[in-house]
């Protein structure tokens, strides 16, 4: 993970590790590609379970906590722009793709605002009507403002790859898995990390079914705004996660009960070893052998 590096320290790291002959993949995004736990043992994050056919070599910028809003501006975006298309003294890197994981955290922050807006106007208007009132709301125009802008920001992180040497590169962006809500966080001790999504909604009150109804009804909401980005004349490729936790599949939604980590789940939101390698197994490897 290099975030903050310049191209040219980048480009060193690489050639120090023996890996200048590889194909290059540029990731950009939040916890899912930048995950750092287990610390030993299986892929920590989606980046890491990736294999290819092809040798390559991932120049991953990924922050744990980032949001879309903040990688399409500032320093963050100044990053990506500067390796994609040089700049400011800095020459190029082309890459053969660019992989992007991107929005979660900006719904969690402003949906889970505007649930808790609306779950304490509704309960004194019709205190019956609350899980109603919230659940039609997190996916009617009352909320669409948010995902388009999450959108928004999306597009901005992958319309910087124009005007450079890696104008071509296909963009490879995924959608997000169903989670459970639970009181599962991603670290212990020696402080607590997470949960985040439970965090927001057990102190409204709701019961573990009505936070799960809510949390996929953002998610399947966000996935179908996302899906409007697929472009097969541009090479910006959209995968959705959600088939596979159809039942039988291979990805199963957590347990309200599991306690974690699990074989699937390291914590709330966050996939563990076995669930990285699925979705990179399913989903990204054979993309990414088909489009390098």
């Amino acid at each position: 993970m290099v975030s903050g590096y310049s191209n040219g320290r980048i480009l060193e790291a690489i050639r120090g590790r023996g890996y200048e002959d590889r194909v290059k993949v540029l990731a950009q995004g939040d916890s899912w590609f930048a995950f750092p736990l287990p610390v030993v043992g299986g892929a920590r994050n989606l980046v890491e379970a990736i294999s290819t056919r092809e040798p390559t070599v991932a120049i991953d910028l990924a922050i744990v906590g980032d949001t879309a809003e903040n990688m399409a501006q500032g320093e963050r975006h100044a990053q990506l722009r500067s390796i994609l298309a040089g700049g400011a003294g800095e020459e190029a890197i082309p890459v053969a793709a660019i992989l992007l994981s991107a929005g979660g955290n900006d719904l969690i922050d402003r949906i889970g605002d505007l649930v808790g807006t609306l779950t304490r106007s509704a309960r004194r208007a019709a205190p019956g009507r609350a899980v109603a009132r919230v659940l039609e709301a997190v996916s009617s125009a009352e909320a669409l403002a948010i995902y388009d802008d999450v959108i928004d920001h999306v597009r901005t992180i992958i319309a910087a790859r124009d005007g450079g040497p890696s104008a071509g590169a296909p963009v490879i962006v995924h959608g997000y898995a169903h989670v459970t809500p639970r009181d599962a966080p991603a670290l212990r001790f020696p402080f607590k990390v997470g949960p985040w999504i439970w965090k927001r909604l057990a102190p409204l009150g709701y019961t573990q079914a009505e936070q799960q109804e809510i949390a996929r009804r953002v998610i399947d909401t966000f996935n179908a705004r996302l899906s409007g980005l697929r472009d097969d004349g541009h090479a910006i490729h959209v995968l959705d996660l959600r088939p596979l936790q159809e039942p039988g599949g291979p990805l199963p939604v957590a347990d309200p009960s599991w306690l974690e980590p699990t074989r699937y789940w390291h914590d709330e939101i966050h996939l563990d070893s076995a669930g990285w390698d699925c979705v990179a197994s399913r989903l990204y490897d054979p993309l990414l052998d088909a489009l390098l």
